[in-house]
């Protein structure tokens, strides 16, 4: 689980530097009041602990992502989760249901994205 966390923030935090032209540690200073976090977590092994705070950089990235530009399947996923929680009145504290909600845009941007990685490799 923890891997999969750690994908996920690097993930957005990558996809969100590329559309505004933040650093890193900008990042790290507006969302967890730490300008070393994203690095931090990058590490390996990674200095900082997921659980607690994967809810938080995600709720920010959310709420801060450029207009009229896609999202990361893996944001999209935490929305839909938090609506249903909303919805529900139930909170997750173990392992979260993936929840796949497929756009056009989503699906463009994760293709993009895995296509970059691939050419760093």
């Amino acid at each position: 689980m923890e891997k999969f966390t750690r994908h996920n923030l690097l993930h957005c935090a990558s996809d969100y530097r590329a559309l505004t032209g933040v650093s890193s540690s900008w990042l790290g200073l507006e969302i967890m009041r730490n300008g070393k976090f994203f690095r931090d977590l990058a590490g390996d092994p990674p200095r900082e602990s997921m659980p607690s705070k994967y809810d938080t950089v995600m709720d920010w990235f959310a709420a801060n992502w450029p207009a009229d530009t896609a999202m990361p399947v893996c944001l999209v996923d935490h929305l839909a989760l938090r609506q249903w929680e909303a919805r529900n009145s139930y909170s997750c504290s173990g392992p979260l249901p993936r929840i796949v909600v497929p756009g056009p845009d989503n699906l463009a941007a994760d293709a993009a994205h895995a296509t970059k990685l691939a050419g760093a490799a």
